[in-house]
C-alpha cells in the first residue's frame, strides 16, 4: 500500500510541475507572439490578437510587441490601428531598425505614397541601415504617386548604382518608364486633339 501511495504522489507531483512549466510558458511573451504570429498566419486574426494582446499585457515595455501588433492590424487591413500602434512604437523606440521595416511596408500596402519619402527621411535621421529598403521604398513611392521624374533622378545618383542589380529595383525602373512614356504619349496626343 506504501509503494502505491508513494506512485501516486511522485504521479501528482510529476502532474503538478507539468501544469506550473505549462502555466509558465503561456505566460512568456515571446511564447505568446510565436503562437499569435502562427495563427495570424493561418489568417485565424481573432485568435492572433488575443494572444498578441496577452503578451502587451504581460509586458507593455516591448517595442517588439507593439510593432507586431501593428503589423497584425495591417494584415487585416487595419489602416488606422495599425497607425496608431506604429506611432506608438516609434514613440517608445525610434532606434529599432525593424519598426522602419513595418511602418514603410504598412504605409505602401496602404497606398499612402505620400507618407513615404517622411518616413524615409526619419528612418534615415535615426540611423536605420537599410539603405537598399528605403531606396525601394522611396522609388515604390514616387511611382505610385506617377512622379516619374523624381523616380529617375533617384534612380540616376551615384549613390544608388550598387541597387541596380537587383531585380526588384529593374522591375520598377522598366515599369517606371513604360509609365512614363504612356503618360507622355497620352499628353502628346491631348494637345494634338487640342490644336
Amino acid at each position: 500500500m506504501k509503494r502505491k501511495t508513494n506512485i501516486q504522489s511522485i504521479l501528482y507531483f510529476s502532474l503538478a510541475l507539468f501544469f506550473c512549466q505549462f502555466t509558465f510558458a503561456i505566460e512568456d511573451p515571446d511564447v505568446l507572439l510565436k503562437k499569435s504570429l502562427e495563427f495570424a498566419e493561418k489568417k485565424d486574426y481573432n485568435a492572433a490578437n488575443e494572444l498578441a494582446e496577452k503578451a502587451y499585457s504581460i509586458d507593455s515595455t516591448r517595442t517588439d510587441i507593439i510593432i507586431f501588433k501593428a503589423n497584425l492590424q495591417a494584415w487585416q487591413q487595419k489602416k488606422d490601428s495599425a497607425l496608431y500602434y506604429i506611432q506608438k512604437a516609434y514613440n517608445k523606440n525610434p532606434k529599432m531598425d525593424y519598426l522602419y521595416d513595418s511602418w514603410l511596408n504598412i504605409l505602401l500596402w496602404n497606398k499612402l505614397y505620400d507618407r513615404i519619402h517622411d518616413v524615409v527621411r526619419i528612418a534615415s535621421e535615426n540611423g536605420y541601415k537599410n539603405e537598399y529598403n528605403l531606396f525601394v521604398k522611396s522609388l515604390e513611392a514616387y511611382r505610385g504617386l506617377g512622379k516619374y521624374k523624381e523616380a529617375y533622378d533617384l534612380i540616376s545618383t551615384k549613390e544608388n548604382s550598387s541597387f541596380m542589380d537587383s531585380t526588384l529595383v529593374s522591375s520598377i525602373r522598366n515599369e517606371i518608364n513604360t509609365l512614363s512614356r504612356s503618360k507622355a504619349i497620352s499628353a502628346g496626343y491631348s494637345v494634338d486633339c487640342v490644336n
